[in-house]
């Protein structure tokens, strides 16, 4: 997942990625798995205390970004929010796919950090 990220944030910069094959993602995995073997062999003493500092810091930006956004988040009536049509806002016309978009968009970055953490229990 790391090096699949890592390999598409390449593309995202511009950088000329006309060579870059699925393989180079494979290298790329291979490349970060001895972080975490390190960590789980030689300093296993400290996964402990950064776990937990993940778990505080994890839940403290929970609660200080709802209170963002509730504080400044536009107010739209439930009309509005389950019938409005926002097609072309984003640049998909079709509006099962801006939702569709607009949810993996907010999923995605989950996917590692949560993913990643899990591991360790």
């Amino acid at each position: 997942m790391v090096s699949s990220q890592a390999h598409h944030l390449t593309v995202l910069t511009g950088a000329d990625v006309r060579s870059l094959d699925t393989r180079h993602i494979t290298l790329i995995g291979y490349a970060v798995i001895p972080i975490p073997l390190f960590f789980n062999l030689y300093a296993r003493h400290t996964l402990r205390p950064i776990e937990i500092a993940g778990a505080i810091l994890y839940f403290i930006f929970f609660i200080v970004l709802i209170v963002v956004l509730v504080a400044l988040g536009g107010r739209n009536s439930a009309k509005w929010v389950f019938t409005g049509n926002s097609g072309g806002a984003s640049g998909w016309e079709n509006p099962a796919i801006s939702w569709c978009i607009g949810l993996l968009s907010a999923v995605f970055p989950l996917t590692g950090g949560s993913n990643v953490a899990s591991r360790h229990g």
